[in-house]
């Protein structure tokens, strides 16, 4: 029951809520990075914590998304 409440969703409003979990799981994998420090002395030193990390994660998108 409630798998087919998801369906009865219009399909713009299923693609929006695909949009919202991508993006929460790209913000999971980077926390899961700045988990270990918890503190940064700059912004600067965040950025060069978290821009490799983006690089490594957008690796591994494959999927295509339509539209």
């Amino acid at each position: 029951p409630n798998l087919s409440t998801c369906f009865k969703v219009p399909q713009e409003i299923r693609r929006l809520i695909d949009t919202t979990d991508a993006i929460e799981g790209f913000n999971r994998q980077l926390r899961k990075v700045t988990r270990a420090k918890s503190v940064f002395p700059t912004d600067d030193s965040l950025l060069k914590m978290l821009y490799p990390a983006m690089m490594d994660i957008t690796k591994k998108w494959t999927g295509r998304r339509q539209d």
